[in-house]
Formats: C-alpha cells, sequence, structure tokens
C-alpha cells in the first residue's frame, strides 16, 4: 500500500507548492504596492534637500569608481527621483502604480536645486523596491551618507560570504566564488543604491 501512495504523494507535493505560489503572488504583489505606497508617503521636501546637497555626485552621467572604471551616475538620479517629480493630488498608491521619476540628472538637479519643472513620466516597467529603503534614508540624511552606507552594507556581506564559503569548502572555494567579481563593474554595487539594494537582499539571503 506504501508503494502505491508514494507516486501520489510525489505528484500532490509540486501540486501544493504551485498552488501556494499562485494565492501568494497576488498577496505579495499587494504587500509590495502597499510598501512603495509608504515610502511615497515620505515627505518629498526632506529628500530633495538631501539629494541638492550632494548636487555634485550628479554632475556627470559617469563617474570614475574605486576600481578606477566609471559607475552609472544616469540611473541613479533615476532612482534617487522616484516619487519626486510625482502629479499634484495623486494618492500614494496610484503614484506607486505609475512609478513617477526624472529620467536624467540636469533634470533632476533643476527641479531639487532651483524649483524647475520636473519633466518626469511614469516608470512602471519596474518595482522600484529600493524606494522602499532609500527615501526614508534620503528623508534622514544626504545622498553622501546613504552611498558611504551602502558600501559598508556592501562590504560586510561580502566579507560575511567569505568568510562562510572558507568554512564551508576552504579558501579556494571562497576565491573561486567571489574573485570573478573584480572583473566585472562590481564598484557601481558598492556605490550606488539603485545597484546595490538587490544585491544586498540576495546576499542576506546567501549568508542566512
Amino acid at each position: 500500500i506504501k508503494s502505491l501512495e508514494e507516486p501520489e504523494i510525489a505528484l500532490m507535493d509540486p501540486i501544493r507548492k504551485a498552488a501556494i505560489a499562485i494565492v501568494m503572488a497576488p498577496i505579495l504583489a499587494a504587500a509590495f504596492m502597499v510598501l512603495l505606497a509608504a515610502a511615497l508617503a515620505v515627505p518629498d521636501k526632506a529628500v530633495a534637500r538631501n539629494v541638492a546637497e550632494d548636487w555634485e555626485l550628479f554632475g556627470h552621467a559617469r563617474l570614475p569608481s574605486f576600481t578606477g572604471r566609471k559607475i552609472d551616475v544616469g540611473t541613479e538620479c533615476i532612482g534617487v527621483s522616484f516619487g519626486l517629480g510625482d502629479a499634484p493630488h495623486v494618492s500614494p498608491m496610484e503614484a506607486a502604480a505609475r512609478a513617477p521619476v526624472i529620467f536624467d540628472c540636469p533634470s533632476l538637479l533643476g527641479h531639487v536645486l532651483r524649483g524647475e519643472n520636473s519633466n518626469a513620466g511614469d516608470y512602471a516597467r519596474y518595482w522600484h523596491g529600493y524606494a522602499v529603503i532609500s527615501r526614508p534614508l534620503l528623508a534622514l540624511m544626504p545622498y553622501h551618507d546613504v552611498r558611504m552606507l551602502t558600501f559598508n552594507a556592501m562590504a560586510a556581506l561580502f566579507a560575511f560570504l567569505a568568510a562562510g564559503l572558507w568554512r564551508a569548502g576552504g579558501w579556494r572555494l571562497a576565491l573561486g566564488a567571489l574573485a570573478p567579481f573584480y572583473f566585472v563593474n562590481y564598484s557601481g554595487f558598492f556605490e550606488l543604491w539603485t545597484k546595490a539594494a538587490g544585491w544586498i537582499v540576495m546576499l542576506v539571503a546567501a549568508n542566512i
């Protein structure tokens, strides 16, 4: 009897997982929308003030990094502008769905420094999950400090991951797993919040 039941149990397992995934998908989507709406409720003036304080960092679309390569500041301008250019009288939930951003650094600087029209547009092709943390941080501290926090977090997480790999399989495993990062433009992950956010989530999961 046991041998006859085992195939049925094996079949039910993926079906159960698929059912859980189907049920959880809209729940997670709704939760993500609520998180973005909460981030957009952070006062724009505080975010704009702290972006404006370090306006020099947005003066060029490409800047040299600590590795000697270039980092993509243009993408960071889009990221830090999330919510700054939303239309007036739009609810946070609607803004979260539309994802208003400023698409270039000169327009961002003109908006935060001189109050010029933001020329913002909707950018809903991505879920801007980084804003859940970056907008509250930018409301509390200047952009340069957010970058320093990002760098330290990434360095610590990579160090913890290297130590864990070393313990699990020796220094060769740690070196083989992490050395390839040196040969790609990984510096952007350390210096730009929009690029670091996803990596921080993955590295935390890897360390756990």
